[in-house]
């Protein structure tokens, strides 16, 4: 993610100077932790055990809030993303990250999460300054959109040679096949269940391995910044496999014919072997092997 200035400078002294910033995770019955942070323009990292479970949550909601109550009426009340990162020492800034972890925390076993501030209100010590306002971080894309870029918009080329396939094979059976609408539609929703779910399997696995240290944060954008949470592509990814498998056996009502250039049209054979060289190769290149 590009270093886009967030917080303006004041505020990022305020929450530097605070030995612990109280993070809630999750927008329904959130779990709280506080904890130590180290508080940049474009991010705010919190030093916090990979055990906590607060760790658990971000993959499931990355949403979230930080809090703030100082001396003199100061309040800070952030609201935006986290994600279950990785270590100070594995993190790229961990140069910018050192000097802000405290004594008796490990860098090796003290996950860095990243904090991207979306909404601010900041209430200082006068009386009456108060601040509210959102930031560049807030995304304006839906979900629907994050998950068709996260998933078809990847593998676009297999998504139209599959269609084709399944359209081709049915207006060769001619008029005459039965239901021939129903029997394409059948196909299509085969087709695109198949390659979203795959595409959303590996989106999540490499997120899991990025957690890991074997492969770069480019291969799972979305997650990486938050934007989409790891458990809920796990979930559509076996939605959608199981839609195509349904799909496929429907098929099975016109012929095995229909089935086989259905199963075919998926593409799955072509994609299982590329998306597992694709995870291979990255975590080979990571590893410098």
């Amino acid at each position: 993610m590009a270093r886009t200035e967030l917080l303006p400078t004041e505020l990022v002294q305020v929450l530097s100077g605070a030995t612990s910033l109280r993070l809630r995770v999750g927008e329904e019955d959130p779990l709280t932790l506080s904890a130590p942070a180290a508080a940049f323009e474009d991010t705010v990292f919190l030093f916090i055990s990979p055990s906590a479970s607060v760790v658990a949550r971000m993959r499931l909601d990355p949403r979230a809030r930080l809090e703030l109550d100082g001396e003199s009426g100061l309040r800070v009340r952030l609201k935006g993303r986290c994600v279950a990162g990785i270590s100070v020492m594995a993190n790229k800034r961990r140069l910018e990250l050192l000097p802000w972890l405290p004594e008796g925390m490990d860098p090796k076993r003290t996950l860095a999460i990243p904090f991207w501030t979306e909404e601010v209100d900041y209430q200082r010590r006068t009386p009456g300054e108060r601040f509210t306002g959102r930031t560049p971080a807030v995304s304006e894309m839906g979900l629907v959109r994050r998950l068709l870029d996260t998933g078809l918009a990847a593998v676009w080329p297999f998504v139209c040679i599959g269609v084709i396939i399944q359209w081709g094979f049915v207006s060769w059976m001619g008029p005459d096949m039965p239901l021939r609408p129903i029997a394409l539609l059948l196909g299509l929703l085969a087709v695109l269940g198949a390659q979203e779910g795959l595409m959303l399997g590996f989106r999540a696995l490499a997120f899991e391995r990025w957690r890991q240290g074997r492969l770069p944060a480019d291969q799972a954008p979305m997650q990486t910044q938050g934007l989409l949470a790891p458990v809920l592509l796990w979930q559509l990814c076996a939605v959608g496999l199981s839609l195509s498998l349904v799909c496929v056996l429907a098929t099975l009502a016109w012929g095995w014919d229909l089935a086989v250039v259905t199963l075919t049209a998926t593409m799955a054979w072509a994609l299982v072997p590329m998306l597992g060289l694709r995870l291979r190769g990255e975590a080979r290149t990571k590893n410098g092997k």
